[in-house]
């Protein structure tokens, strides 16, 4: 099959800065043979749409102009299209966060992923799936980064609420996730759930917050799960207990460190199956992008994304 290349661009991205940079990164590669289609979202889910049918229709990479949202969004749509391990994904990164670069160990500035794109081979990396529910219904989620429930979902909402009226306020950038992040350990409140890693009972009792990541980082650069690696086959969990605002806050810099895990009262583990199921209905997040509710199961896909990587 001839290389060629499918691109989706997210314009609000990096806060909607990244909008007024397409028309000019669209000559780019279309200079340098790096784009066969360009194509500009119109909405948050369409990414996943256009990458599914880019996919079934044959083209070879499919490049994610945006930040993490809208490379899960094209991952997502790669992976339901069943052409996973024929089709490659590229990342142009100009989101705020850009935590898939970080993971995947991929260039975290444009330039450098237009000359990885140019000149870098494919190789295989782990991904994730999630079912959970959303009004009262099954669904399916394939993500790149992590998932979580409790109160990271509650912040990822926050953080989507605020790019969303990006205009309305004077953060941007790493300010709102800081200031999401502050809101979710200012109203953070406990739920009573059960953990099971590859059908095992490993953690039953009040939880803050559960993660469950590919990678080591997530939020804009919280270090969630710093054993973690894309390559190694596993999934890595957290479960953080019913700790005190105090303790939350005391702990608010090892949560960028990754040292929060070492923590004797934090439940740390890996394992390729997960299933949480709480008391009450818990907002589930994946990749930055709360989607759905408890109870919700996660499984690991090793080797089922081919990412175009550095040789």
């Amino acid at each position: 099959m001839k290389k060629n290349f499918f691109v989706i661009a997210n314009p609000a991205s990096n806060s909607g800065r990244t909008e007024s940079r397409l028309s000019g990164l669209r000559d780019r590669l279309t200079r340098e043979g790096l784009c066969n289609e360009f194509h500009i979202s119109k909405n948050r889910e369409e990414p996943s749409a256009l990458a599914l049918e880019a996919a079934q229709s044959g083209f070879s990479t499919i490049v994610s102009v945006g930040g993490d949202g809208t490379s899960s969004q094209v991952a997502h749509g790669i992976l339901m299209s069943k052409r996973n391990l024929k089709t490659s994904l590229a990342l142009l990164p100009m989101g705020t966060g850009n935590d898939t670069v970080r993971n995947f160990g991929l260039p975290q500035d444009l330039d450098g992923g237009i000359s990885l794109l140019s000149k870098g081979t494919s190789n295989y990396v782990d991904a994730g799936c999630a079912e959970f529910n959303l009004h009262g219904l099954p669904r399916l989620r394939y993500f790149l980064n992590s998932g979580s429930l409790g109160i990271s979902a509650e912040i990822a909402a926050s953080i989507n609420l605020a790019k969303e009226h990006r205009r309305k306020t004077l953060f941007r950038g790493k300010a709102i996730y800081l200031l999401g992040l502050l809101r979710g350990l200012i109203s953070a409140k406990a739920f009573e759930v059960t953990v099971c890693l590859d059908d095992v009972l490993r953690f039953h009792g009040p939880s803050l917050f559960i993660s469950v990541a590919n990678g080591p980082y997530f939020g804009g650069g919280i270090k969630v799960a710093p054993k973690a690696s894309v390559t190694d086959g596993f999934l890595q969990v957290a479960v953080v207990p019913n700790w005190s605002k105090i303790q939350l806050f005391q702990a608010f810099p090892a949560f960028y460190t990754g040292k929060y895990v070492h923590d004797e009262e934090v439940y740390s583990s890996k394992s390729h199956r997960i299933f949480c199921k709480s008391e009450t209905e818990v907002f589930v997040e994946l990749d930055g992008e709360t989607c759905g509710k408890t109870p919700v199961s996660f499984r690991l896909l090793p080797r089922q994304i081919l990412m175009v990587s550095p040789r």
